[in-house]
């Protein structure tokens, strides 16, 4: 195939993030709009969901994780074959950056998740008091955490279809293909 893209097998991703991050609503809007995303409660354990790029054809199988603590000891068995990570954050909640804060910890420490490249959301950048992009990539530390590894952070607005369209780009950026 030399370099190019297969849609034969999905890649991993794993989605990951707080309680109330965003995750539920991101993965709606990703797949039929954030005009038809609606805002849902947590998710109960895992579920995942099949998403193909409209402009690279590229078949995503995204592992949306529960955010909720209980959960959290049960990540490593979907850590397995896992090529890249969506990382969300609410920016409007200072509860959940600080549980933010533990998970990229969590997650920078698995070893199966080494190198692999992370998509950092900073979701909710919009409301009144929410830390914007700099201010989590500050103070996350993200720059030295993620100093070894691909990473990038986007911003994802209520209801802005231009946030989501940006991070399927990126998502399907950071991807690497498969030779």
């Amino acid at each position: 195939m030399g370099g190019s893209y297969s849609t034969d097998v999905g890649y991993k991703i794993l989605m990951i993030g707080p309680a109330g991050s965003g995750k539920n609503f991101l993965l709606q809007a990703l797949t039929v709009g954030a005009d038809n995303a609606v805002n849902e409660t947590h998710t109960p354990g895992f579920e995942t969901a099949n998403l193909n790029s409209r402009r690279t054809k590229i078949l995503y199988i995204i592992y949306n994780l529960s955010g909720e603590p209980a959960y959290r000891k049960l990540y490593k068995y979907f850590y397995p074959g896992t090529e890249g990570i969506i990382f969300m954050v609410n920016c409007a909640d200072p509860n959940n950056i600080r549980e933010a804060s533990v998970d990229l910890d969590m997650i920078l420490d698995a070893r199966e998740l080494r190198g692999l490249p992370i998509l950092v959301i900073a979701n909710k950048v919009d409301h009144h008091g929410a830390m914007d992009m700099e201010q989590l990539k500050t103070h996350l530390r993200l720059e030295a955490k993620l100093a070894r590894r691909f990473w990038w952070i986007c911003q994802l607005r209520n209801r802005y279809q231009f946030d989501v369209d940006i991070i399927m780009d990126t998502l399907d950026n950071f991807v690497q293909p498969r030779h």
